[in-house]
């Protein structure tokens, strides 16, 4: 390719994009400029582009040859009509191929009325130009005008015929109507001027290739602007009736005609539709003209009204609204109010009921009254207003609506109701609250509440009685009752009284409905809960479900209540039994034990008075030992044999007497003065067994009639088996505490006797055992031995010497010194002391004196050298006693020394042979002695 044919490729883009920017500017300022503008360009443009075609060509590769000229303003024209009609109308797209059409059939006589004219010699030519140029140009003109026209007339239906084939590429369609238009201008123009002239092939050939290029740049170009510059609309629907807007475009003369028709045909449209939609419509809808006179009355309105479209047309809508009113309010003032409301709306489209929902009950012969809702507006016309009204039967939403609410305030009641019936967990606020919140649901004038027990239902609760039936037990096979628990449901009886499976029980003449409700837990009825009323058919079928939803809350509230009630009881018995326990642990006094067990007894099993008789197998007799609850002191001195009597018998027999009579329990305690204060209607007597022995018998007393179950007893033996091993454990305790006070006696005496065997085998004087350990108990005291310690202090103080038992008598008795060998012997005696005690279980906490009383605080003692503190205390304190009676008693190699003498050695001897802090002790008593003689 030349730099010739490439400057000027490059010279025809350039003009190419200064064609289009020319052309978009244009057509975005038809705000400012309006489209003429546009128009008279394109009409400029394409004569030039005619005469382009025929003389300008450039040389191609191949031998193709292309007008540039041709191909951008042909090219920039179709680009233009493309625009117009895509972002206006039609009608606008017509002025643009007029324009362009027009101008150059002006191109085309202007050259002919030339070359005409130089015809005539006396024409002047200062161009010296040749009539054939002039006739060539015209017959260039008209050929293309002619194939211009064929192009615009094909143009719109290519473009929307492409657009339902190509819906999403918008450049693609642009593109290829475009060059479709383009190649069949061609094919038209070049033929007509260029046939049998040249290489027509090649002109062809150069004429496509050159409008193609052309096409795909404008194409990128208005696809772009219609995209981001300013969007279009159309530009990707499928819509349009092609060859009825190029009819459009290319016949009607002028504008406003076919903004007429179709303006026309859209109002005509409209009223149909409009029509259709207020014939189907379900809401009533009336319309008048501007004086008031009623139009349209669609069917929907006949049958909220009952008033006929026929009759109400014609008529002045007020007096449609006074028809409209229930027949007790129609008077002639209120006509008048109507009209001159009315009237004075349709002069000026304003009043206050305007655009308000008015809700009103209007006259209707099939229905009292129904409702509806009613709204007004206004509909602006050139001598006035016309009025138009919908109105609305919501008569069934009114009925829903106030089902709705009853639905909801019953569930809020419900609610209201679980929430308070939750609240508690006593069984007897929950029964008193059940019936305060029933009255709330359902009103009644009476209402009971039975719970079902063993052999029948108890009346646990009544409201409304002149005479409360509360503890009134009726039968289980009551035939309403038995109903009820045999279909689970409500039953309503209407005039109860004459049922003959009515009971009037509550003695009323002015029952006039009744309902017995089941209260069911887990699909198991535990009670009934009955209404009464005065009113005739107060409960009704559709109340049903609300009364079941009640009484499923008041049964699992019940539930609630007695399992919280056996719970807390469980663990107050539990409670009890382990206060029991730790009392029978803790005391080992009898009165004691017993006075706790019968508290409990009267707490838990809540009875009038309690009495545990204590069996005396020496006398074969049963003895009053404890009581609680009586009034008078008539069973305080009860003595009764074991087979007489009602206590008699339980313990002789081995088995529970329960006696319910009160005169027979009033014979029986005949003999006691006092005992009819007491009023016993119910008695139980318990036997107390404990491992196989009759130790007692519990006896029970109630002042109002007992009827003992299963659980109740069942506790009642537990308390009575606790009051068994209590007085079992005490009496075990204090015989076994007998024996150890007598075997603790036996001992006691035979350490004496072995204390005082050793003073006569040591020819100790009398009274020498007896006399050290007075004092070493003293001065044990004086220290803070504490009380519990003393007894082994003694015991050891007694046995001190008891070693000496292995030392022989030569060494023992000897009257003079001992010799080194000797002393050696003499010195195990603590040693034999140990191996003798510590054997025996009952002296081993007595050893530390026998063991350690020759040991010194400076460790220079015997037999193991301990100093100090390491010397357990009350060996520390005998060694001084030990010191203080030896030196104070006569020897067979000695005299006893002065107390003074003895009082200076013993200080001389602190912190070498004693404990400084015992040997003051030990002053400070001797000190008081001498002062006490």
């Amino acid at each position: 390719m030349s730099n010739d044919l490439v400057n000027q490729i490059v010279v025809s883009g350039i003009e190419a994009l200064l064609v289009a920017v020319l052309l978009l500017s244009l057509f975005r300022l038809r705000a400012r400029l309006g489209l003429s503008l546009l128009y008279v360009t394109l009409g400029v443009f394409q004569p030039i582009q005619m005469l382009l075609a025929s003389s300008i060509y450039i040389q191609f590769q191949l031998g193709w040859v292309v007008s540039p000229g041709s191909a951008i303003l042909f090219t920039a024209s179709l680009f233009t009509i493309l625009l117009v009609y895509i972002r206006e109308d039609a009608l606008e797209a017509r002025k643009v191929i007029y324009g362009i059409l027009v101008a150059n059939l002006t191109m085309t006589l202007l050259l002919f009325g030339f070359g005409i004219q130089l015809g005539f010699s006396n024409t002047l030519n200062f161009l010296n130009l040749p009539r054939e140029i002039f006739n060539q140009g015209a017959r260039v003109m008209l050929t293309g005008t002619i194939t211009l026209f064929c192009d615009v007339l094909l143009v719109i239906f290519v473009y929307e015929a492409l657009r339902r084939f190509i819906p999403k590429s918008a450049f693609l369609r642009i593109y290829l109507t475009m060059a479709v238009i383009l190649t069949f201008d061609t094919l038209l123009f070049i033929p007509g001027i260029f046939y049998g002239q040249g290489d027509f092939s090649t002109l062809i050939y150069s004429g496509i290739v050159g409008k193609a290029g052309m096409a795909i740049f404008y194409a990128a170009a208005l696809t772009i602007y219609l995209r981001y510059i300013e969007p279009a609309e159309r530009l990707d629907a499928v819509v349009g009736q092609p060859f009825q807007d190029i009819f459009y475009a290319l016949t009607y003369r002028e504008k406003y005609e076919i903004e007429r028709m179709r303006t026309e045909a859209v109002v005509r449209e409209s009223e149909k539709k409009l029509r259709d939609i207020i014939a189907q419509s379900a809401d009533g809808i009336v319309i008048t003209d501007d004086n008031g006179t009623i139009t349209i009355w669609n069917r929907s309105l006949e049958k909220i009204t009952n008033l006929a479209s026929g009759e109400m047309i014609g008529k002045p809508i007020w007096d449609a609204h006074y028809q409209l009113l229930p027949e007790s309010q129609r008077t002639p003032e209120r006509y008048r109010q109507f009209e001159e409301d009315l009237r004075a709306y349709l002069a000026t489209g304003e009043a206050p009921w305007v655009e308000t929902l008015i809700e009103r009950e209007i006259e209707h012969p099939d229905e009292p009254q129904p409702c509806v809702q009613e709204r007004i507006f206004p509909i602006k016309t050139n001598r006035g207003y016309m009025l138009g009204s919908i109105i609305r039967d919501v008569t069934e939403e009114k009925r829903a609506e106030e089902v709705l609410q009853q639905y909801t305030y019953q569930l809020e009641t419900l609610n209201k109701v679980s929430a308070a019936l939750t609240s508690s967990l006593s069984i007897e606020a929950v029964l008193k609250l059940i019936l305060e919140q029933a009255q709330i649901v359902l009103p009644f004038d009476c209402a009971t509440i039975f719970l079902k027990e063993a052999g029948g239902l108890r009346v646990v609760v009544d409201w409304g009685f002149a005479t409360s039936a509360v503890g009134k037990v009726f039968p289980e096979n009551n035939p309403l009752f038995s109903e009820i628990e045999t279909s689970g449901e409500p039953l309503v009886l209407d005039l109860p009284l004459d049922d003959p499976r009515f009971e009037n029980w509550g003695a009323s003449e002015d029952i006039r409905t009744w309902m017995g409700v089941p209260l069911l837990v887990r699909d198991m009825l535990i009670g009934i809960m009955t209404l009464d009323s005065e009113r005739p058919q107060a409960y009704t079928l559709e109340q049903i479900p609300l009364v079941k939803s009640f009484a499923a809350h008041a049964a699992q509230a019940i539930d609630n209540a007695r399992q919280f009630s056996d719970a807390q009881r469980r663990l107050e018995r539990l409670s009890s039994l382990q206060h029991i326990d730790l009392a029978i642990t803790s005391y080992m006094d009898l009165p004691v034990t017993l006075e706790i067990v019968l508290g409990h007894v009267l707490q838990q099993l809540d009875v009038s008075a309690a009495a545990i008789l204590l069996c005396r197998p020496d006398t074969h007799m049963l003895e009053f030992i404890a009581g609680q609850g009586f009034r008078t002191q008539a069973l305080k001195f009860t003595k009764i044999p074991l087979g007489k009597g009602f206590a008699g018998i339980a313990a002789l027999e081995r088995r529970v007497v329960h006696i319910a009579d009160a005169g027979q329990i009033e014979t029986r305690f005949s003999d006691s003065r006092e005992f009819h204060k007491e009023q016993i209607a119910a008695y139980l007597g318990v036997p107390l067994i404990s491992k196989g022995n009759i130790i007692g018998v519990l006896e029970i007393y109630n002042r109002q009639p007992l009827d003992p179950e299963g659980e109740w007893m069942d506790f009642l033996d537990t308390l009575a088996g606790q009051a068994a091993i209590a007085i079992d454990n005490i009496s075990l305790f204090n015989d076994l505490q007998r024996t150890n006070l007598e075997l603790m006696q036996a001992y006691d005496a035979t350490i004496e006797g072995w204390a005082h065997a050793l003073e006569m085998r040591d020819m100790e004087t009398v009274g020498h055992s007896r006399r050290v350990v007075d004092l070493t108990l003293e001065l044990a005291r004086k220290l803070g031995i504490e009380k519990a310690q003393l007894i082994n202090v003694r015991r050891g103080a007694l046995l001190h010497d008891i070693g000496k038992m292995g030392i022989p008598d030569a060494i023992l008795q000897k009257p003079g010194k001992l010799t080194e060998e000797e002393w050696v012997i003499m010195r195990q005696h603590p040693v034999y002391a140990f191996e003798w005690l510590s054997s025996i279980d009952y002296l081993r906490a007595a050893l530390d004196i026998p063991y350690r009383h020759h040991e010194k605080w400076d460790g220079s003692g015997y037999p193991n050298g301990l100093k100090g503190e390491e010397i357990p205390l009350a060996a520390r304190i005998f060694a001084i006693i030990d010191v203080w009676d030896a030196l104070s008693s006569d020897r067979p190699y000695r005299k006893a020394w002065p107390p003074d003498k003895i009082m200076t050695y013993l200080q001389e001897q602190t912190g070498k042979h004693f404990d400084p802090r015992v040997v003051d002790a030990f002053m400070e008593i001797m000190g008081e002695e001498q002062g006490t003689e």
